[in-house]
């Protein structure tokens, strides 16, 4: 059970202050959800996390979830999903959250398993198990009988086998070789896609192969070869659009500088990157012929460009933003 920090003679003002906190952090992180375009299944399948309890965060009725340190542990995982600060946003908002140390032990005692004894029966199936009559022990004459007897067995067998001798180490290398091409095989193939990925990290490919997904961590964003000239379009909270004058393709090259960041982006109306996060210091580029939409999850710690000019963003953004640059 989840519960909140505060003497039981405040009563009502920290209790009410913590429960709208949680449900400010609900709906905060449901309205990023949306505006990501994610749906709550897809979250579900992405973080592993049951969709009741999904639900329970974005409506802020934490007492549904399965304890303090569960409910931590699931809005970090959620926030660090859309893109944001897990960290950060589970101290700013559940900063005045405890559980008892009673509750909590309780929980971890509900997953101790059953220990075993001696014997290696469990000791809650022990009392349960009837006590087995001994065997007798053989004498030494019936030991040694059965012995002479197991060792006839074993050359009888030696010899019915001799036949299948070669057939066996037939097989045998036949399976070595196998392997071992298997094995050739495999590391030609890692040798060429190395091969492929260092060619798009340098640049020694056409630019319609590197706007495939390929991550880079150079430094060094493209320059502009002709002049060009950003037009709004539109504008509002979430997203904006800009008319970009240009007589090439669209050329968008995106560096996390400040730290990581999550995109989503569309090249023509087509999706090409569902989901990815750079780190801070890669880079990626991604060309499209009339149009490139992005949905940017923190637009303070990117830089853009557009054919080497750079691309207005919104650094006043609050979450996730869109930005649409069609060309003209």
């Amino acid at each position: 059970m989840f519960h909140l920090q505060g003497n039981r003679s405040d009563t009502s003002n920290d209790s009410h202050m913590d429960a709208n906190r949680l449900r400010e952090m609900g709906a905060f992180l449901k309205r990023t959800r949306e505006e990501k375009g994610i749906g709550l299944e897809a979250a579900v399948h992405a973080t592993k996390i049951r969709s009741r309890y999904l639900l329970a965060i974005e409506e802020g009725e934490f007492e549904v979830l399965p304890g303090n340190v569960y409910a931590r542990g699931f809005v970090r995982g959620y926030a660090n999903y859309l893109g944001l600060d897990g960290e950060k946003i589970a101290q700013q908002y559940m900063g005045g959250a405890v559980e008892s140390r009673s509750e909590q032990r309780r929980e971890e005692s509900q997953f101790e398993p059953p220990r075993e004894n001696q014997a290696g029966i469990m000791e809650e199936a022990a009392p349960f198990i009837p006590m087995l009559p001994k065997i007798p022990s053989q004498t030494k004459p019936q030991r040694v009988m059965a012995k002479r007897k197991a060792r006839s067995a074993v050359v009888g067998r030696r010899k019915g086998n001799s036949g299948t001798g070669l057939s066996s180490l037939i097989m045998w290398v036949a399976g070595i070789i196998l392997l071992l091409t298997a094995a050739i095989v495999v590391y030609n193939y890692s040798m060429s896609f190395h091969s492929q990925s260092n060619m798009v990290a340098t640049g020694t490919q056409p630019p319609s192969t590197v706007a495939s997904s390929t991550v880079s961590s150079q430094t060094k964003i493209p320059s502009a070869s002709q002049p060009i000239k950003f037009v709004q379009a539109s504008s509002g909270t979430y997203s904006a659009t800009y008319n970009v004058i240009t007589t090439k393709p669209l050329q968008v090259a995106v560096k996390a500088v400040a730290g990581k960041c999550w995109f989503e982006v569309k090249a023509d109306g087509k999706v090409i990157e569902p989901s990815l996060t750079l780190q801070k210091g890669q880079m990626q580029v991604w060309m499209a012929t009339s149009n490139m939409q992005l949905l940017v999850g923190d637009s303070l710690n990117i830089s853009m460009t557009i054919n080497g000019a750079n691309a207005p963003l919104n650094r006043h953004a609050n979450g996730g933003y869109t930005y649409m640059f069609v060309r003209k």
